[in-house]
């Protein structure tokens, strides 16, 4: 019986720390479907702005203080990584004179997001919401576009050469961007730690500093808490249960909200940023690139104009069904 108190215990306080990130994955599996992707079935192109189960879990934190911080960070890693090895295998193609007129406006439109995830604003969440999730999508979109074009260029020995020059790339710039991460990950766990301790009445600035310093790592945290909570009386625990069970509920219901709130108007917003980065390309002097992401902005345009900014999922049937789970 001890053990199995000991385990619930462990259980309710990752929960509410994130510490154990894939339960609100397993929480979200059933219902992702509902909400993934938008498709232009007018024509031969899919126009879609991906959402997908990863997307959604990523997108819970960016609710709570440096959240936002933290993951518009990790996608700016993403994208200067993408950058780097794409540049680095276009000027391996050059060197073999390759033909990559087909890559270099993929590069220009990979800058241009990276431009936008830089000037995503972290103090507003809905709007930052909205950026991770569309820069997130495009990118994603990018390098895969980039891979499949490359692929007919390179023979399996210049895979294996290309790896050996990836692994050489200066670093520097994602090392650093991988410092502030951390740093916005230690102050986002000292203020989920900090709400832990509050219920409990507890005061421990030791601990938190520890914490934001980096000097406690996961597994110490979890022995600390857990401690922490046992020490309590019966009436404590239990009261401290439903608090936490309301707020993981919270939690569901602004993540799935800020989700719903993206959905409205991407195409009018997606057709906007298409159009911006068509205009980029046109003075790179890519005018084909620009003509041909010109059509997809017009493709967007029409989806918008037919659909409205109509939400498409209903908020509460996707609150009632997690929680449940």
């Amino acid at each position: 019986m001890k053990r199995i108190n000991l385990l619930c215990s462990i259980f309710i306080l990752m929960l509410l720390t994130g510490i154990f990130p894939s339960l609100a994955q397993d929480a979200s599996a059933n219902t992702t479907a509902n909400i993934t992707t938008e498709t232009n079935s007018d024509d031969n192109t899919n126009v879609t702005i991906e959402i997908d189960q990863e997307t959604e879990v990523e997108v819970e934190v960016m609710t709570e203080s440096h959240g936002a911080e933290m993951r518009l960070l990790q996608l700016e890693r993403k994208i200067n990584r993408a950058i780097l090895h794409m540049e680095e295998t276009i000027n391996f193609l050059k060197a073999k004179n390759k033909t990559v007129t087909e890559l270099e406006p993929i590069v220009v439109e990979m800058k241009a997001l990276l431009e936008e995830v830089k000037k995503a604003p972290t103090d507003k969440t809905e709007e930052a919401v909205k950026k991770f999730i569309e820069i997130k999508s495009d990118a994603k979109d990018l390098i895969k576009k980039f891979r499949e074009t490359v692929k007919s260029l390179l023979s399996e020995e210049d895979k294996k050469e290309l790896k050996s020059k990836f692994e050489n790339i200066d670093k520097t710039k994602l090392e650093d961007i991988k410092k502030k991460i951390q740093e916005r990950k230690r102050m986002l766990n000292a203020e989920r730690v900090k709400k832990i301790l509050e219920k409990m009445e507890i005061n421990d600035e030791e601990l938190l500093n520890q914490i934001k310093s980096g000097n406690m790592s996961s597994s110490q945290l979890k022995i600390k808490l857990v401690e922490r909570y046992n020490g309590l009386g019966d009436s404590a625990k239990e009261s401290i249960r439903i608090r936490i069970k309301e707020q993981y509920e919270k939690r569901i219901e602004m993540r799935i909200g800020h989700i719903i709130k993206a959905k409205e108007g991407q195409f009018e917003r997606q057709s906007e940023r298409l159009k911006e980065r068509a205009k980029k390309l046109e003075r790179a002097g890519y005018q084909k690139a620009s003509e041909e992401v010109g059509k997809i902005a017009e493709r967007f345009e029409y989806r918008a104009d037919k659909i409205g900014t109509r939400a498409t999922a209903k908020v509460d049937a996707r609150i009632n069904t997690e929680v449940s789970n």
